[in-house]
């Protein structure tokens, strides 16, 4: 379930990820894939539709889970200090989602 991590842990992990390109963006994505357990990746760019699609087959979100996804500071991996320690995760701080979010936002 993805939950807003606590401010003791947000002021841990600010970094300010920024996406810059789409290959940091299919990058990203292509992580976050894995992280759900994904053995199976495709990515689908249409420059021309300005539309980027990545079909995997990780373990996937519940609905609720879909109005939480692309928030800052929300995540399913993390959701104490203590969990930064053992971390067996690419992504885990729900910025570089949230980053890809506010660059589509903008398109």
């Amino acid at each position: 379930m993805i939950k807003c991590l606590p401010k003791d842990v947000q002021a841990q992990l600010r970094s300010g990820v920024t996406i810059f390109s789409l290959q940091q963006c299919v990058e990203e994505l292509i992580l976050n894939s894995i992280d759900a357990g994904a053995t199976c990746v495709a990515v689908k760019i249409d420059i021309e539709a300005c539309k980027l699609q990545v079909i995997d087959n990780g373990t996937g979100m519940c609905r609720e889970d879909m109005e939480r996804v692309g928030l800052r500071y929300n995540t399913s991996k993390c959701s104490s200090l203590e969990d930064l320690e053992n971390l067996r995760f690419y992504g885990f701080r729900g910025e570089a989602i949230s980053s890809i979010v506010s660059l589509a936002e903008m398109l």
